[in-house]
């Protein structure tokens, strides 16, 4: 493939990029009902066809060096993945508008689909709680005849078209992972923290739900992990306001980054689940936050501030591979949790004006929540996994039971598709729970229990994201000394609930 065509195919890339972050974002902020990617992908054909993404295929097998290799490899994979998201996307157009502008009706009212994670968040009463959950349950039951159709036609491309032996091999491919041998060793890790676990858990469910610990339906763990007792603590009011503050301490300070546009407003039809869109690296970043009250808010907005962070730092003169073009987000995610997992500091809940006492029961709260999180993620990958194994794509049956089986709260089966994430992302943020336990025993080593307070360890910090997304997190600790997929600097920090 010859320079100049590669570099019009990147400046493509960059303009399709650019508008489909945006009108996705719009519809996810709630300021427009009906996405329609599929009109803005037609704008692009030379990304989306057959002879270009063959044309990128032997160009990967020409390269030169590991470099070029490298580069062309993600330009490939990306062109691919929008060969096949052009045939995907009127299906998905339909299943995010679906959403979007469902209802559940309930007692005279008409809840937005997105509403209903919040109002189970706040809702104090256990059966209304109970009677809220329906709606998701009604609302899935009909996604999953988009989703099904979606799904299957992903994996009839990537098998027929571009002979990948199922979907499983195609993201081995992509992601450069051994899934089956992180299964195995991601099992071990399960057993070894049940037993801290279910006694942890039992305690924390009893207390908060006055219910025992067991067969209780998930629509509880919302307002469960809420830690509502220490909410007088994290206002919303002045939520921006404390946390730039606190980041100031090493030197990070929002109001000089122009380019990270931040979304904190309150919309009936906005997604309440956080996120950051990377518009255009380094030059436009969102960070997304419907706030709701709380500490959970504080850690939302530093989780999602790592990313924006990450992106808004990362020097603009790479080449746009590694700015943007990046194999997993196992990175980028290590980052968004170091930061989030400031909240579990307590010299930083004190300096945020909670009393000593109290600051060691949420640290105590936080770490059992993380280890519920990790063994909810390790619950998803694993049901995913023998899901994409053994192929039946109707078969809800897998999510349900794993999950259930890992976490201990009933998961209903019609949630299977609408909580998978795309390309095992599972593990994405698996990999990067791992791997912020590992950078945060860095920091501390280098900088001190208080890290966070010091200049030295955000110039630190920003220098890690300058570099974008050249590496993954795996390679990046490497440079410090950390073996791959260490487990035990986690799993030692869940031992403090013992």
């Amino acid at each position: 493939m010859m320079p100049a065509a590669l570099d019009n195919i990147l400046g493509q890339i960059q303009a399709l990029h650019y508008e489909i972050s945006t009108e996705s974002r719009l519809v996810r902020v709630g300021l427009k009902d009906e996405q329609n990617l599929e009109s803005i992908i037609a704008k692009f054909p030379l990304l989306t066809n057959r002879e270009t993404v063959s044309d990128l295929k032997q160009a990967v097998l020409a390269a030169k060096t590991p470099d070029e290799k490298e580069r062309l490899t993600r330009v490939y994979l990306y062109c691919l993945g929008h060969y096949i998201h052009k045939s995907l996307a009127a299906m998905d157009d339909e299943v995010t508008t679906f959403f979007s502008k469902s209802v559940y009706r309930w007692n005279g009212e008409a809840i937005p689909y997105y509403e209903l994670y919040p109002r189970l968040m706040k809702e104090e009463n256990f059966e209304r709680r109970e009677q809220l959950g329906q709606g998701f349950v009604e609302i899935h039951e009909k996604a999953n005849l988009l989703l099904h159709d979606i799904l299957k036609k992903d994996i009839e491309i990537l098998s027929t078209e571009f002979g990948y032996g199922g979907y499983i091999d195609y993201c081995r491919d992509k992601k450069k992972l051994d899934y089956a041998k992180l299964a195995e060793s991601l099992t071990e890790s399960l057993k070894r923290t049940q037993p801290v676990y279910e006694k942890a858990m039992g305690a924390f469910v009893s207390e908060h739900l006055d219910k025992p610990f067991g067969k209780l339906w998930r629509v509880h763990i919302p307002y469960l992990l809420q830690m509502k007792s220490f909410d007088r603590f994290f206002p919303k009011e002045n939520l921006f306001t404390r946390l730039n503050a606190s980041l100031q301490k090493m030197g990070i300070d929002f109001k000089n980054y122009p380019n990270i546009h931040l979304d904190l407003e309150e919309r009936p039809k906005k997604n309440p689940r956080a996120c950051c869109f990377t518009s255009k690296v380094p030059e436009e970043i969102h960070l997304i936050l419907k706030p709701t009250g709380g500490l959970k808010d504080y850690e939302t907005f530093l989780h999602e501030g790592g990313h924006a962070l990450h992106y808004g730092n990362t020097d603009k003169n790479l080449s746009y591979e590694y700015r943007e073009l990046s194999r997993s987000y196992a990175l980028s995610e290590t980052y968004a949790f170091l930061l989030q997992n400031i909240t579990l500091n307590t010299a930083w809940l004190e300096t945020e004006g909670v009393p000593s006492e109290l600051s060691q029961k949420i640290r105590r709260e936080r770490v059992l929540i993380d280890l519920f999180m990790y063994r909810r993620y390790i619950g998803k990958f694993l049901a995913e996994f023998e899901f994409f194994s053994q192929g039946n794509l109707k078969d809800s049956s897998v999510y349900s039971r794993t999950l259930e089986k890992t976490t201990g709260f009933v998961y209903e089966p019609s949630a299977y598709l609408n909580d998978m994430d795309g390309e095992f992302y599972s593990m994405d943020y698996l990999r990067a729970w791992i791997a912020e336990a590992q950078l945060e025993n860095h920091m501390q080593k280098t900088f001190g229990a208080s890290w966070f307070g010091h200049a030295k360890a955000g110039e630190f910090l920003i220098d890690l994201w300058k570099r974008g997304e050249r590496e993954e997190p795996e390679s990046m600790l490497s440079r410090f000394a950390y073996k791959p997929f260490d487990v035990s600097y986690l799993e030692k920090r869940f031992e403090e609930l013992q």
